[in-house]
Parts: C-alpha cells; sequence; structure tokens
C-alpha cells in the first residue's frame, strides 16, 4: 500500500475593505481553497518597512471560504497587513503580508 499525503498552499483570493469609513473599518477576506477550514491571525503594522505587528484579533474561516473582521484604527496611512494561518493537516501555516492605504471619507448632508 502507498500512502499519498496532498498539501495545499494557504493562499488568499480576495482581500477588500467593504466599508472604507473610518476609525471602524471591515476587513474581509477570500480563502482560494475551499478545504480551508481553523481560524486565521490579523496583524497591522505601520509604513511599509518597519515597525511592528499590533494585534486586531482572530477571526474563523466560513463554510464559504470567507473570513470578515472589525477593527479600529485612528490614524490614517499605509499600513503592513499581516493575514497568518496556523496551518492544518491539509494546509501548511502560511504568514501573508499585503500593503494597506487607511484613509478618511468625509460626507457632508
Amino acid at each position: 500500500p502507498v500512502t499519498i499525503t496532498a498539501i495545499v498552499p494557504f493562499d488568499l483570493d480576495l482581500l477588500t475593505f467593504p466599508d472604507s469609513r473610518g476609525p471602524s473599518y471591515l476587513l474581509r477576506g477570500t480563502v482560494r481553497d475551499k478545504t480551508i477550514r481553523g481560524t486565521v491571525s490579523l496583524a497591522l503594522a505601520r509604513g511599509t518597512k518597519g515597525g511592528k505587528y499590533k494585534s486586531i484579533g482572530k477571526t474563523k474561516i466560513s463554510s464559504k471560504s470567507t473570513f470578515s473582521k472589525r477593527f479600529k484604527q485612528r490614524r490614517t496611512g499605509t499600513y503592513r497587513l499581516r493575514v497568518h494561518y496556523a496551518g492544518s493537516a491539509t494546509a501548511l501555516a502560511t504568514s501573508i503580508i499585503s500593503k494597506i492605504r487607511i484613509t478618511r471619507r468625509l460626507t457632508y448632508r
């Protein structure tokens, strides 16, 4: 008998900010492989090169391979967003870093 263990990579298909009005933001992501389950850890770091990551929390990957997290960020500017998946029997542990821009939108009535 031959045993084969297939391991899929953790990769994001889509990462969006559907609610772009601050200081509270909604982050929504979609995982490319539909079989991956578990939780992802999210962290933000100011700037594009240096700076420490500050955790914005953990969230579960749903049955539709999506996750969402609401967080507050008072300062505007360019940030690095780290999405970390701890790994499972079918997927390796991976951290994905994405550059995001946080702005303010003013509405007048």
